[in-house]
């Protein structure tokens, strides 16, 4: 029980950490402040932290689940080696007929 706080925490602080700088969902929150008002950011900025808080969870049952079945990261492997070998082949095509066209 004490690795998966300790893995929870780790995920979260990266998760946070990650959310901390300028980015869309600040930014967001900033408009939500200014046009609807203070509360209304707050709730928005809640929402966001709950969000991250889940996202930091499901990570953690996910790695969890991974170290048990080390068969099916090989799995994903496999299937991520296909994924990018069409994605490379696609857009290789499509920067040839973009070329082409000029």
């Amino acid at each position: 029980m004490q690795h998966l706080l300790i893995l929870f925490f780790a995920t979260f602080s990266a998760a946070f950490m990650a959310t901390v700088p300028p980015g869309l969902l600040n930014m967001n929150a900033a408009k939500v402040s200014v046009e609807k008002g203070k509360l209304n950011g707050i709730i928005f900025s809640l929402g966001v932290a709950v969000m991250v808080i889940l996202q930091a969870t499901i990570a953690v049952y996910i790695s969890k689940f991974l170290h048990k079945n080390p068969e099916v990261i090989d799995i994903l492997l496999k299937i991520a080696v296909v994924v990018f070998a069409f994605f490379m082949v696609y857009f290789f095509v499509a920067a040839g007929r973009n070329k082409k066209r000029k």
